[in-house]
């Protein structure tokens, strides 16, 4: 099981991982892997390491941006966010499956 973040282009954070321990630690290499994929906008916490000035930290707001409980993903491990095209697009890889999984944000 692991967890990978990344810095989105408008700075959240993006959280990519196995969102369930059960088809995550599976090494069957047929099964599918469920992934989660959730944003968490830094700007909303209030540690002075984020700006706030506070010195104590908010609940952040999290959001889910991809829930694959059909393990098409198949455990994702990377999830990447940028733009172009006038369009912000999100890229995932994964430990199980070949190539990326390309999603349109906007």
């Amino acid at each position: 099981m692991s967890l990978t973040l990344a810095i989105t282009p408008g700075g959240d954070l993006l959280v990519t991982g196995c969102a369930n321990v059960k088809t995550g630690t599976n090494h069957d290499p047929e099964a599918n892997v469920h992934s989660k994929i959730v944003r968490i906008p830094i700007s909303q916490l209030g540690d002075t390491f984020f700006g706030g000035g506070s010195g104590a930290t908010a609940k952040p707001v999290v959001e889910d941006v991809l829930m694959d409980f059909t393990g098409k993903l198949n455990g994702g491990t990377t999830t990447v966010e940028v733009s172009y095209s006038e369009s912000d697009w999100m890229f995932s890889t994964s430990w199980r499956a070949v190539g990326l999984t390309r999603c349109k944000l906007s």
